[in-house]
């Protein structure tokens, strides 16, 4: 509920290990993945998770009922993800795959690697977050480096952004957040 969420907080650092990522990118496939998105309040509490090496986010979708807040959390690692067969949309953020909550205090040093041929659902990517609708980051910061490694024939749309790759401005914002990373564009593209 509003006035008693579920509460998750950090009380040190983590290095996630291999083993770790693994489990991640083949079973977890980001907080919220299942159709349940997470919807309380995951608190970093200052600290880091580092090492994080996955084709998904931390979290694939936070909620805003009744309640979704990640914040105080930076995070540190690598996502490199393969978009050739991908089925439906597909949104590819290093702290949260769509975003419907509050994003607070939240940094991302996490690289991001799109490979392709040809993509035929649509795709969005954002160094924080990929899809951001019904809610709003502020006080965050991406300082990663996004690569789109070659060319790719699309019919379909593809969004790419620095902290956000596609943002909904009539029912969500960004404040206070900046991005200091790079996006890179790589091979050529066409639209089919």
């Amino acid at each position: 509920t509003v006035e008693d969420p579920f509460v998750v907080t950090l009380t040190k650092d983590i290095a996630l290990t291999a083993k770790d990522n693994a489990v991640w990118t083949e079973e977890v496939k980001g907080i919220g993945f299942t159709g349940t998105p997470f919807t309380g309040v995951f608190d970093g509490n200052e600290f880091t998770i580092s090492g994080f090496a996955s084709t998904c986010p931390l979290f694939y979708e936070v909620s805003n009922a009744p309640v979704g807040i990640v914040k105080n959390l930076t995070l540190d690692g690598a996502i490199s993800r393969d978009l050739s067969d991908i089925t439906g949309t597909t949104n590819v953020g290093s702290m949260v795959g769509i975003s419907r909550g509050q994003i607070e205090n939240c940094h991302s040093l996490v690289d991001i690697t799109i490979s392709a041929a040809t993509i035929s659902n649509n795709v969005r990517v954002g160094g924080l977050v990929a899809y951001t609708t019904w809610g709003y980051i502020s006080n965050s910061s991406y300082s990663g480096n996004i690569v789109v490694e070659s060319g790719f024939a699309t019919s379909a749309e593809f969004y790419l952004g620095g902290s956000t790759g596609y943002t909904n401005t009539e029912t969500a914002y960004i404040e206070n957040s900046d991005m200091s990373g790079t996006v890179y564009l790589q091979g050529e593209y066409a639209s089919t």
